[in-house]
């Protein structure tokens, strides 16, 4: 089984010409055998550029399921997950539009009421279902300000 076990960053000048990418991130000892890097949404936060995010999705393979973590850098190279009590964006239950997976969109931004957030999508069937799935659903998720 093909394992995306790490998180990597490669910088060029062009398309074309890429140097072989620096491990930012690697899994620990959160994660099982089972579990994999499946996207990642990389940020920063509004009106603090120097600040970067990224919000990971990790795929539960054997049991369909996805856990999203927080992490965070001072420059965009040095990594480390955010402590957290779970999942930082939670899937809505039975059959609700996004209770079988959640996908990160890019960009962070201000939102009304002093909160921040950013896009998803999201679909009430799991990754490995059976059949086509719908285009998904899209929506922000968001937290207040500062938080």
């Amino acid at each position: 089984m093909f394992r995306r076990c790490y998180i990597g960053r490669a910088e060029s000048d062009d398309f074309a010409h890429f140097p072989l990418p620096d491990t930012i991130l690697w899994p620990d000892s959160s994660m099982g055998p089972s579990e994999v890097y499946y996207g990642i949404g990389r940020m920063e936060y509004p009106g603090a550029p120097d600040y970067h995010l990224m919000f990971t999705q990790q795929w539960h393979v054997t049991e369909d399921s996805w856990i999203h973590r927080v992490a965070a850098s001072p420059d965009g190279n040095l990594w480390g997950f955010v402590p957290s009590d779970g999942d930082v964006i939670k899937r809505g239950d039975g059959r609700a539009w996004d209770a079988g997976a959640i996908e990160i969109g890019a960009g962070m931004v201000d939102l009304p009421a002093n909160r921040v957030g950013f896009p998803v999508t999201g679909y009430d069937v799991p990754q490995k279902h059976p059949r086509l799935r719908d285009l998904g659903k899209i929506a922000w998720v968001s937290w207040p300000k500062d938080r």
